[in-house]
């Protein structure tokens, strides 16, 4: 079965460790509801904090758990700001084959531990309504100049 790489989300913490496990262990699959906006998987049932949280940007990626418990992948179309949970985002290049998944393809999820998004050697900064992230290696064959300037690290 094809494995999704996960890393952790902003409100990872809010969930149980049981949670925690019963996402990993469980075989997800693309539901037919899904579309470019995000998709909807079908699975085991979670079971999100019932802490109130406000609105607040949400990247590309971004797998928010809603009441009912059945995981929502926001994808490139999909809204700026959510105000569900977000227990884990898809590494990008997960997301595009995911992307290209039908309705009823089957997966799990995996964790990358150890170097993150945050503390990659990629680029982050705000476009018109997004977070773009981009290596500093494709910014260098672009502009050797401006790489430098942006990179984190």
């Amino acid at each position: 079965m094809p494995l999704i790489r996960v890393w952790r989300g902003p409100q990872w913490d809010w969930f149980e460790h049981v949670e925690h496990a019963g996402f990993f262990a469980a075989d997800w699959e693309v539901s037919n509801r899904s579309d470019r906006v995000g998709y909807r998987l079908e699975g085991a049932r979670m079971n999100p904090p019932a802490a109130e949280m406000q609105s607040e940007p949400v990247v590309v990626g971004s797998i928010q758990v809603p009441p009912n418990g059945q995981p929502i992948v926001t994808m490139r179309d999909g809204p700026t700001v959510g105000g569900y949970p977000k227990i884990a985002i898809v590494d990008p290049d997960s997301l595009t084959w995911l992307a290209q998944c039908r309705p009823g393809v089957k997966f799990r999820m995996a964790l990358m531990e150890g170097r993150g998004l945050r503390e990659s050697r990629d680029v982050c900064f705000l476009v018109p309504w997004r977070l773009a992230c981009f290596s500093t290696r494709t910014l260098a064959r672009a502009n050797p100049w401006r790489a430098r300037a942006l990179s984190c690290g």
